[in-house]
């Protein structure tokens, strides 16, 4: 993260009500999340289920959890060395589990792309004309993970309403929508992070998925927070949409 970004994102947690606690009472110290998570109290009073796809070490997971003690959370997280670190960061924990898979829109084994930086590691690989300079940190090894379709975990878990779905999941956020369409039925927030510029080869834009989810029902609400790229400039945004 370059200087512009630190202060603009410290700036960002001084300025929203109520995220500095988060931030302080979080098993992981995020800011972003911290912001995030805060943010969802306008517009979600009441959580009870937060599916988190894409949860790293549980910079968001934790961050919720914060602000919505009571809701079960089911997280997702497809590198077995990171998920052990989320399990870890989410042990003790009240109504949380952990699976060590990755989310698409059929169930397989699939090439994983795994970067330096894990929190950019991808199903899909880096485009080499991005403009943030943390996705300029290298691929260090393609692996094979699972891959489990969110409409075939549901059915086998029951997820209590109000529902949100936070999808991070660089650049493949549409498959795993496409692999959910019987479980958006019931999903009352969607919150994806989409981007304005390439990040991923084959990564669909915010214009395109805007069109997408608004298809599914839901319609788009809020941005919840803005991620800078090189010389400042808006890459990607933490978009929030409500069942329509």
């Amino acid at each position: 993260m370059d200087v512009l970004s630190s202060v603009s994102s410290i700036l960002s947690l001084l300025q929203t009500p109520g995220s500095l606690r988060t931030f302080a009472f979080s098993r992981v110290h995020s800011i972003e999340s911290a912001i995030v998570a805060t943010s969802l109290t306008p517009y979600c009073s009441r959580l009870a289920t937060i599916v988190d796809v894409g949860a790293n070490v549980g910079q968001f997971s934790c961050s919720v959890k914060t602000v919505y003690p009571d809701a079960a959370i089911f997280a997702f997280e497809p590198l077995s060395t990171i998920a052990r670190t989320l399990e870890s960061n989410l042990k003790g924990q009240s109504n949380v589990s952990v699976r060590c898979a990755a989310l698409g829109d059929k169930a397989c084994r699939s090439e994983f792309f795994v970067n330096s930086y894990s929190q950019i590691s991808s199903m899909l690989t880096i485009d080499n004309t991005n403009k943030h300079p943390v996705y300029s940190k290298g691929v260090v090894s393609t692996i094979e993970v699972d891959v489990i379709t969110l409409d075939d975990f549901s059915s086998q878990h029951t997820m209590a309403k109000p529902i949100l779905l936070k999808i991070d999941a660089q650049g493949f956020e549409k498959n795993i929508l496409q692999g959910a369409r019987r479980t958006l039925t019931n999903i009352d927030y969607l919150l994806l992070e989409l981007a304005f510029a390439p990040l991923y080869n084959g990564q669909d834009l915010f214009d395109e998925m805007n069109e997408f989810i608004r298809s599914l029902d839901f319609r788009f609400t809020v941005p919840l927070s803005f991620h800078r790229g090189g010389k400042g400039s808006i890459i990607e945004v933490d978009s929030l949409y409500l069942r329509k």
